[in-house]
C-alpha cells in the first residue's frame, strides 16, 4: 500500500536560469518546434515539443516534459 509508481519529475535546479530569459535560450529547439506548429500543427509537433521543453528544464526552467 502506498507504494504506487509515481510518474514525477526530477526536481529541476531553477538557479541555472537565474539572469535567463527563458524566450532567448533553446533558441534551436525553439525553432524546430514552430517551424513544425505552423506546418502540421500541434497533435504532429509532440516531439519537438518534448525536445523543446526538455532543453528548457536543463537550462533551469521548470517546465513539464510530458505536457503535450
Amino acid at each position: 500500500m502506498g507504494n504506487a509508481l509515481n510518474a514525477t519529475e526530477p526536481p529541476v535546479d531553477t538557479s541555472k536560469s537565474v539572469g535567463k530569459k527563458i524566450c532567448c535560450v533553446c533558441k534551436d529547439t525553439k525553432t524546430v518546434r514552430d517551424e513544425c506548429f505552423v506546418s502540421k500543427g500541434q497533435e504532429q509537433c509532440k516531439n519537438e515539443i518534448m525536445a523543446h521543453n526538455r532543453c528548457l528544464r536543463n537550462e533551469g526552467f521548470d517546465v513539464k516534459i510530458d505536457s503535450v
